[in-house]
């Protein structure tokens, strides 16, 4: 009799765990209508900078941003593989003195900052089958891309294959169509949209 009671017991503890540790990833800041406002105009004005012929806007997708919620709710950093959608992760660490636009400036800037790696202009120095030194931001400005859907955690411990980050944000951006998918011809193109003439 004592064994299947204790048996039950420790079955009832690891779900009571697995709850606190959900509840604790659920915390904090999360994405509101008006931060899915700023994360789609912190976009659009990226991509309104680019010297384009062929730029669309992006909108809001509320399912690829509950996919994406689900995904950084696990506190885990790691791209998925094998998805049909683009995806851009960052995480920083946390101060609640910060208004959310800050926070979210801030995470959506490591994307933004890669565009430092391609001074020639020509995307394929930083983001094609030799490089990914600048993939990040080839997504944002991917003229095709129109859908973005984002999640935001606050995790406690968000893990990764080189260790853990400890009270952080971290958010994850899906596209669709995805980017960084180069036009096959004779040659890759990698270039994210058409250069304005």
């Amino acid at each position: 009799m004592g064994t299947p009671f204790k048996m039950r017991v420790q079955g009832i503890r690891a779900l009571l765990l697995s709850i606190l540790c959900i509840m604790a990833r659920a915390s904090g800041p999360t994405l509101t209508g008006p931060d899915q406002d700023y994360l789609v105009k912190l976009h659009n004005d990226a991509r309104d900078a680019e010297s384009a012929q062929n730029m669309q806007h992006v909108t809001w997708d509320s399912t690829m941003a509950a996919e994406a919620q689900a995904w950084t709710d696990a506190c885990h950093f790691e791209h998925q593989k094998g998805k049909s959608w683009g995806e851009n992760l960052s995480a920083a660490g946390y101060s609640s003195s910060r208004a959310m636009n800050e926070n979210l400036v801030r995470l959506f800037t490591l994307w933004m900052a890669e565009k430092q790696y391609n001074p020639g202009g020509t995307f394929e120095e930083c983001c094609s089958q030799t490089s990914a030194k600048c993939c990040h931001y080839t997504q944002v400005i991917w003229a095709k891309s129109t859908g973005l859907g984002c999640g935001l955690t606050l995790c406690p411990a968000l893990t990764s294959n080189w260790g853990t980050m400890t009270n952080t944000l971290y958010l994850a951006c899906y596209y669709t169509p995805r980017g960084n998918m180069p036009l096959v011809s004779y040659t890759y193109d990698w270039r994210p949209y058409q250069p304005a003439k």
